[in-house]
């Protein structure tokens, strides 16, 4: 299997953020975060997770 580019990595890791379970979608969310912090996805996951901790 090839290796993702860097450039592409934080994509793969903010969809995986989006399926399925909450705490492994957290740490994919935080992976993604890590590569590409300001994205507009990941800025809109960071809130929604941050809501969500709050929340519970």
């Amino acid at each position: 299997m090839k290796s993702l580019p860097l450039s592409m990595a934080w994509a793969f890791h903010e969809y995986l953020a989006a399926v399925g379970d909450p705490k492994k979608a957290r740490i994919h969310h935080e992976l993604a975060k890590m590569y590409n912090p300001k994205h507009p996805s990941v800025v809109y996951n960071e809130a929604y997770f941050t809501a969500r901790a709050q929340a519970q």
